[in-house]
């Protein structure tokens, strides 16, 4: 074969190995979107909704109070954690007052909204959260991690 020849055919099998993997990568991508979705709906059908929804303007957030009494204590999390991780601290709050504990936007049983990762986004759905709610003040704000920037803004 002509030196040219073999160039053309190593060159071919080049962009064969390249067209391969591009479906390979394709259909990984799909498998894992796949994957996620089914993975999503079985959670919501073995794990039950802690709380209830409230709407915040065209979109619900989850919020759990527990106790009676005044002040409220509101719990928040920190960046991509649930609000069901306060629960044993709600339990123990809740024998001497109210005590509550959120989802913010995109976590446990919410719906998607404004970047969460930001914020005054946050901030901005916690405050129409509590009143939505009917959450009366006096509020005792208590935040971890990232938790602890939303409840200052």
């Amino acid at each position: 074969m002509p030196e040219g020849g073999a160039r053309k055919a190593a060159s071919r099998l080049v962009l064969a190995a390249g067209k391969l993997l591009a479906v390979l990568v394709v259909l990984l991508l799909l498998g894992a979107a796949v994957y996620e979705h089914v993975g999503a709906w079985r959670d919501s059908r073995v794990l039950k909704q802690v709380g209830h929804s409230v709407d915040v303007g065209g979109r619900t957030l989850n919020i759990y109070c527990t106790g009676e009494g005044s002040p409220t204590v509101i719990f928040e999390s920190g960046r991509t954690s649930p609000g069901y991780v306060w629960m044993p601290t709600q339990r123990g709050v809740s024998a001497f007052t109210r005590a509550c504990w959120h989802d913010r936007a995109g976590l446990g049983w919410n719906d998607l909204g404004p970047d969460p990762s930001w914020g005054d986004a946050a901030a901005r759905d916690l405050h129409q959260l509590v009143r939505n709610a009917g959450l009366e003040p006096p509020f005792v704000l208590v935040g971890a991690s990232f938790g602890g920037y939303i409840i200052r803004l």
